[in-house]
């Protein structure tokens, strides 16, 4: 009976270490299966932290690109309003150019219709000294001679003649000298109006030239503000 006590005893210790050996073994294979599941799973966070990183690094490499556009988009910005500020300071200068050009052209323009004006009225005048001019204008008059010769015979003859004859020769070569003094009074008054006439024709048309200079040196826009 001890016997058979130790065979079923000594049974159960083969069954028991057969089992031991068997749920190690399983146990064994379980661990290696974990343990090959951890490395993938490992090697996979890897993978998933290398492409986090990429990802990150290219995010960041955005975001600098985008801080770059960002500064540059500013620097054109500020550029745009400064352009458009010298634009409007152009604009208004301008402005106030043309106004300044446009009143001087207004008081040119009523200077230059008074001195039309006193222009006409001497134009007027000139005309109508110059229809007076063949009435003022030396004529030979037969009845000038006996005037004229008669005192020259008589000093021809000995210069004998009294003094009231003296005066009678001086008022008759008066008499005939006032027609060579009127035609020539007229002549000069006709060249003075002449000279006149060109002289503030030539004093219009200097006033203009350089108010005309004047007006396109203050439009002309300078080279640095254009560029």
């Amino acid at each position: 009976m001890l016997s058979e006590a130790q065979t079923s005893f000594s049974l159960a210790t083969t069954n028991t270490q057969t089992s031991i050996e068997t749920t190690i073994r399983s146990l064994d294979a379980v661990a290696l299966s974990w343990n090959s599941r951890l490395v993938a799973f490992s090697q996979r966070l890897d993978t998933i932290w290398e492409e986090t990183f990429d990802r990150k690094l290219a995010l960041d490499q955005a975001i600098d690109d985008m801080r770059g556009r960002i500064s540059q988009t500013d620097a054109q910005l500020e550029l745009q309003l400064e352009a458009t500020r010298k634009l409007q300071t152009i604009s208004s200068e301008t402005s106030v150019s043309i106004e300044r050009a446009n009143s001087q052209l207004q008081s040119a323009s009523n200077m230059l219709s008074q001195e039309l004006e006193t222009l006409a009225s001497v134009t007027q005048e000139l005309q109508t000294n110059v229809t007076r001019l063949p009435y003022l204008m030396f004529k030979f008059n037969s009845a000038w001679l006996p005037g004229i010769f008669s005192p020259l015979s008589s000093i021809w003859n000995g210069l004998q003649s009294s003094p009231w004859q003296a005066r009678l020769v001086m008022n008759v070569v008066g008499v005939g000298a006032s027609g060579i003094q009127s035609s020539l009074s007229a002549l000069f008054t006709l060249g003075c109006a002449l000279l006149f006439v060109m002289t503030h024709a030539f004093r219009y048309v200097s006033y203009l030239l350089s108010l005309l200079f004047r007006t396109s040196k203050e439009k002309r826009p300078p080279q640095s503000q254009n560029r």
